[in-house]
Parts: C-alpha cells; structure tokens; sequence
C-alpha cells in the first residue's frame, strides 16, 4: 500500500512540476495604487497558494489555541486511577484490530 502512495506522490510531483516548465512566461500583477509585479505565472501561482495557506492556519489559530487550553485543564482535573483498578498484568490486553477506513466510493 505504501508503495501505492508513493507512486501516487510521484505521479503528482511529475505532473505539477512539468505544469511549473510549461508556465514560465513573464506576467504582470495589477496591485493596489498602480503598483505591478512582473514574475513568471508559476512564482505568481505560489505566491497565491503560499498566502492561501497562511489564511488557512490564521483562521484555524484560535480554535486550535482553546483546544490546547481544554486539553491542558482537562489533564490538570484528570484524577489518577487507583491501582487496585487496573487490570492484572498477568493477563495482556489484546486491542480488536479495526478495519481501514478510505473515502471514497464502495466497490
């Protein structure tokens, strides 16, 4: 399976880097107040991926921010567990192995 993904990645870089060869021609970005950037279209098209990205985390920030304050207050609260209540060593614990899960259609 891991050699599936791999292929999968490589296929994709293969794909998206002829894309960056076949789209260096100079353009020109309108800005603001008459401003203009002159760079290849795929510099351009990273430039608004990069900054897409960084919108992205800056809004998922103070979500991420007050689950990491639950989580610490939730583990200050958390009462130890005597030992009289865990379960005996001699006897190991065996987990159910879960089926993997993929979305996508059902075959």
């Amino acid at each position: 399976m891991k050699i599936i993904f791999w292929i999968i990645r490589l296929a994709l870089f293969g794909l998206l880097f002829l894309l960056a060869l076949r789209n260096t021609g100079e353009v020109t970005l309108e800005l603001f107040m008459g401003a203009q950037w002159h760079a290849p279209l795929i510099l351009i098209l990273l430039a608004t991926f990069v900054v897409g990205m960084l919108a992205g985390l800056l809004a998922l920030l103070p979500r991420l921010m007050r689950l990491r304050m639950q989580v610490s207050q939730l583990r200050k609260a958390q009462v130890p567990v005597p030992a009289a209540a865990t379960p005996a060593a001699s006897a190991p614990m065996v987990a159910e192995p879960t089926p993997l899960h993929f979305p996508g259609p059902k075959v």
